[in-house]
């Protein structure tokens, strides 16, 4: 029961941080006199701190003997802490209507806006960022909970920021505004708050603790390369979704509805993608399917493109579905915003699914032990999300203007294909003895001990003893591989 509490608090937590971020977005869109570049100010400053503060959450975590009263006190704290900001937000006008003056126009007024909205945003985003970490100590204590719970928790955090961004874009924002969509969040992030600290409460008085067994988590893969995958895969992420949103412009216009769908899509994609964690690390080596990832993702993203493309050039489907094309402008906005979406899950799920996969089995190979659960998932989250900031700001200034949304897209995709070159290359074919990585039919191999150096020294055995070929075996003597044997067998399969 504990648990499913603590993943519908994962769920709830990324539910309330999405309305957060449309919900400023909209504000800021006042200050910026841009949405776009108010929506890259927030995006920026979300991502940076929260890979900030799920890097230094060790800090405190690792002194922390109940994990969920950190956790709550941290939900506690972003609701305080946005409430306040919210205010602030509100009254950033008139502060950057006194500042104008004193600086030059253009480039340098933007670079100081987009600042001061990043130092706004940075002690939220930062609490927010620390409660993946957190959660990940208070539900992971073991090697086989690694592999059981690490992927639910990213997966239903993602599916709750899909559903907080449906949320916040359809309902809030139409009907209690802004402000009042900040305080439905508020409302949520106290909630989960108390909930937490009940929960602490009761384990601290039936006696149990959030004690660690440090167990081993094998990996062939190099520590660095682990660091390098979730980077590369987290650049790869942010610059096709930026990519994309461009290229379904051409398709479905410029409607808001229609791209709050496009990103609640891919929110989705990503969340989904990653509850497929476990069969991933049970089935085959986590480092083989990490590089069939970057691969997967490589060809679907293509095949998305080529998709798109195919249906502006055809003329038959462009008219039904393209927003330049007469008839279809025509149409009520529910059969286009129903269209645009049906066309969006069609691009962009299967690319997206794979793209969710990539970072727990990133997370997993790059922990290495269960005691750096704290510090490594931590730091995983900070790489990953600096690879996504580079890659959007890649994307919208320097991708999109030189290359295009095709262009853009291939070399997105060949940043995939080296991670899913490099992946493989350094892991060699080797199985440690006890890893988990060991795919089944190498374990069921080494239950049998039957392998042929011991075959030819038990033959060799035989034949050296001519009346051993006639001797029956005793009704009471095990026919069941000794503990010896099955250790040869173990020695022959890994070797």
């Amino acid at each position: 029961m504990q648990t499913l509490l603590l993943y519908l608090f994962a769920f709830s937590s990324g539910f309330a941080a999405l309305i957060y971020q449309v919900a400023w977005s909209r504000m800021l869109s006042l200050t910026f006199g841009s949405s776009t570049l108010a929506v890259s100010a927030v995006v920026a400053g979300f991502m940076g701190g929260m890979g900030i503060g799920a890097w230094l959450y060790h800090r405190v975590g690792d002194r922390v003997s109940v994990a969920l009263r950190a956790y709550g006190f941290l939900e506690i704290g972003i609701a305080l802490s946005t409430a306040l900001f919210s205010l602030l937000f509100l009254r950033l006008p008139q502060w950057f209507a006194a500042v104008a003056p004193m600086l030059p126009e253009g480039t340098g007024l933007d670079v100081f806006r987009v600042l001061n909205v990043f130092l706004l945003l940075l002690l939220p985003s930062a609490l927010m960022g620390a409660t993946y970490p957190a959660l990940c100590q208070a539900l992971i204590h073991s090697a086989h909970e690694v592999e059981q719970r690490l992927g639910w928790i990213y997966g239903l955090n993602t599916l709750g920021a899909a559903t907080g961004a449906v949320a916040a874009g359809f309902l809030l924002i139409e009907f209690v505004g802004s402000s009042g969509a900040v305080l439905v969040a508020n409302a949520i992030n106290l909630a989960v708050g108390c909930g937490a600290l009940l929960l602490g409460l009761r384990v601290t008085r039936s006696g149990g603790d959030d004690t660690v067994v440090d167990e081993s988590l094998p990996s062939n893969l190099p520590y660095w390369l682990a660091g390098l995958v979730l980077f590369g895969s987290g650049f790869a992420t942010l610059g096709y979704e930026i990519v994309w949103f461009r290229a379904l412009h051409y398709l479905l216009g410029p409607g808001t509805y229609v791209l709050s769908s496009a990103l609640t899509i891919f929110l989705l994609g990503l969340g989904f993608g990653a509850l497929f964690y476990g069969p991933a690390v049970r089935w085959g080596r986590p480092e083989w399917n990490l590089g069939l990832c970057q691969l997967g993702v490589a060809i679907l993203a293509l095949l998305a493109i080529g998709a798109e493309h195919w249906l502006l050039i055809t003329p038959g489907i462009s008219e039904q579905v393209s927003a330049f094309s007469p008839k279809f402008a025509d149409s009520s906005w529910q059969w286009r915003l129903a269209v645009g979406c049906g066309v969006a899950l069609a691009i962009m799920l299967p690319a997206t699914l794979w793209m969710g996969l990539t970072f727990p089995l990133a997370s997993r190979l790059f922990m290495g032990s269960v005691g750096r659960l704290t510090s490594r998932v931590g730091l995983a989250y900070l790489l990953s999300n600096l690879g996504s900031i580079t890659g959007a700001i890649a994307a919208a200034v320097w991708v999109l203007p030189n290359l295009g949304t095709v262009g853009g897209t291939k070399l997105f995709a060949g940043v995939n294909v080296v991670l899913a070159v490099l992946v493989p290359s350094c892991s060699p074919w080797r199985y440690r003895r006890g890893s988990s990585s060991c795919p089944r039919w190498c374990n069921t191999m080494q239950r049998c001990s039957r392998c042929p150096s011991r075959r030819r020294r038990t033959s060799a055995r035989f034949r050296s003893s001519p009346r051993s070929s006639l001797r029956a075996p005793a009704p009471w003597r095990s026919t069941a591989p000794s503990l010896a044997s099955q250790q040869t067998g173990t020695r022959c399969c890994t070797r």
